[in-house]
């Protein structure tokens, strides 16, 4: 049976992704402009496409898909190729109301029709695949290998000679039998005996068997002609479903084909994107360590913006980023979000270099009060928090844009104390923005060589430069505050 396995080495049938933690995140991302750019460039996408980026993958199928990704970079000509052939036999439209017709000759000549009409897209899949580009997956190798051994030469042209004999060119033939009380009974089909090897689909058929055995009835027996017309119905509709199941089938296989080759397509487009911009891009290596050379936000960078810095988070379980306003804190967590994302789904990040820990991405962002509020902001932020803490495991991490700044410092600080607290003894790890001079000072005096602390250099060269730093209380939300409403 025809396969794709080039997102999962075993399975096409992944497991969707999580609508409102999709949402969440890509809110607090702000993936968009991404999406936007994938979508103006392959009008064959929809937003659901985007799931893949948001599937839960265990660390080997990440790498596996790092491995398939890196092959088609390499080799766009082979990307492009499978694409095409998957996009124009997706394109082939099956006649589907025709299978509400009860005229059974009707079905089946549209079920033929539609087989025909993928055969060449077989056809053409099957002389990419025996051309052996050369590869160096094991999911794209395996990929080729099997295709090119279910999709032979011989295998194809016995399926065209027998779809030319559906259209029975020469009549039709099929058998009958009564049963003790001499009503006919189920009829099968007959067509001429085709050797073949018995894996191959159209041996489905191999209970049809030539009969020496006719019978000629007189141009005047009307029932008689009746009987037989509803016998033919019956053999016919049989055939034709068997025969749309099988349509269905490839065709399923050139969706999945298609979906699973646009998401690396995708990832080519991006990368050359980069290219032109003169802009790196790496696939990371998982680590406990964050170390990322010459990383930068991906928004910004599709805008025609270029700012960049380096990342040293050695064995980090706790990041706590503090500083003034426009400094880049926020812009610098969403980064890390998507070098998360990106490098857990398979895909390259935007650095020179990486290393980072294979984890499992949550947010938890500011987000503006509305009716929908009942109880207010903080309320609010606990239970989007809660929500969150409840699906957390061991090694996910969470990425907090100044949780609680709803409430004064204090009660935000010592909420925050208690739940990073918590949090960090089960092993989950915490990107966090803040404004709470306390709750930096906090984690600060316990002088874990785990914990890290982040700000913006002041009077650096240039924009989007961190440099470790103690926290400093200027930091606080009421020097904020005296900043923007003093005098």
């Amino acid at each position: 049976m025809l396969s794709v396995h080039l997102l999962s080495p075993t399975t096409d049938d992944l497991l969707p992704a999580d609508e409102q933690y999709r949402s969440i995140v890509e809110e607090d991302l702000l993936l968009s402009p991404l999406w936007s750019f994938w979508l103006e460039r392959n009008p064959h996408l929809d937003m659901n496409f985007f799931n893949h980026f948001f599937t839960t993958l265990d660390q080997e199928t990440a790498l596996y898909r790092q491995a398939i990704c890196h092959d088609f970079l390499q080799n766009n000509t082979l990307l492009e190729k499978l694409f095409q052939i998957a996009l124009k036999a997706h394109q082939t439209k099956p006649a589907y109301f025709i299978l509400l017709s009860n005229n059974a000759e009707r079905l089946l000549d549209t079920a033929v029709a539609d087989l025909q009409s993928l055969l060449p897209h077989l056809e053409a899949l099957a002389q990419v695949c025996q051309e052996e580009p050369h590869v160096n997956s094991t999911g794209l190798q395996t990929f080729l290998t099997r295709t090119a051994k279910l999709l032979t030469t011989s295998y194809l042209q016995k399926l065209a000679t027998f779809l030319k004999y559906l259209t029975f060119p020469q009549g039709m033939r099929f058998t009958m039998s009564c049963n003790n009380l001499l009503k006919p009974i189920p009829t099968d089909l007959l067509y001429p005996k085709l050797t073949a090897n018995k894996h191959q689909f159209w041996q489905l058929f191999s209970h049809l068997h030539a009969s020496s055995h006719s019978i000629v009835l007189d141009e005047r027996d009307e029932s008689g002609f009746r009987i037989l017309s509803e016998l033919r119905c019956q053999a016919l509709f049989s055939v034709a479903h068997l025969l749309a199941r099988v349509r269905d089938n490839i065709k399923k296989f050139f969706s999945t084909m298609l979906d699973q080759i646009s998401f690396y397509r995708c990832a080519y487009q991006l990368a050359n994107y980069l290219k032109e911009q003169q802009l790196p891009y790496a696939f990371p290596v998982f680590s406990n360590d964050v170390n990322l050379e010459r990383t930068y936000p991906l928004q910004i960078a599709l805008q025609g913006q270029v700012i960049s810095t380096d990342l040293s988070l050695p064995n980090n379980s706790l990041l706590i980023i503090t500083g003034k306003n426009q400094g880049g804190k926020t812009t610098l967590l969403r980064l890390l979000g998507i070098c998360y994302l990106f490098g857990a789904c398979g895909y390259f990040v935007p650095a020179r270099q990486a290393k980072l820990p294979f984890t499992h991405l949550w947010t938890h962002f500011q987000r503006n009060e509305t009716i929908e509020h009942q109880h207010g902001k903080l309320a609010d932020e606990l239970a989007r928090l809660e929500a969150i803490i409840s699906q957390l495991h061991p090694q996910d991490t969470i990425l907090l844009n100044e949780t609680f700044s709803s409430t004064n410092e204090a009660e935000g600080s010592l909420l925050a104390e208690e739940i990073f607290t918590a949090l960090l003894t089960q092993s989950v790890r915490l990107h966090c923005v803040t404004h709470f001079y306390q709750l930096a000072n906090y984690f600060w005096e316990k002088q874990n060589p785990h914990y890290h602390f982040l700000a913006p250099q002041l009077h650096a060269s240039k924009p989007f430069q961190f440099s470790p730093q103690e926290p400093h209380p200027s930091a606080d939300s009421e020097s904020l505050f005296n900043s923007i409403f003093s005098g």
